[in-house]
């Protein structure tokens, strides 16, 4: 790995010898949380917009939206909504 390093990205190389292993340690930490950062960004701006969607749709289609029985489903629709906006973030 670290032939691989030294010929393609020698600044690495030497700044990870030099850090020692701890450096290579933030240094994933770093990228995992990008990698988590980024699968947030592509759920709310692609994946979010299609749920939304189609719990509107599913309110829309709903025949009477003033009983008892609707308020509990809407609230169940907002509710999952919400959890799905807000999981890894605990």
């Amino acid at each position: 790995m670290s032939l691989l390093l030294e010929r393609w990205l020698p600044w690495l190389a030497d700044l990870l010898e030099l850090g020692g292993p701890v450096l290579g340690l933030i240094l994933v930490i770093a990228f995992t949380m990008c990698v988590l950062l980024f699968e947030r960004l592509y759920y709310l701006l692609a994946e979010f917009p299609r749920e939304l969607e189609r719990a509107e749709r599913h309110w829309r289609s709903r025949p009477e939206r003033t009983s008892w029985f609707a308020e509990q489903d809407r609230k169940a629709v907002t509710g999952y909504l919400g959890s799905r906006l807000g999981r890894n973030f605990s």
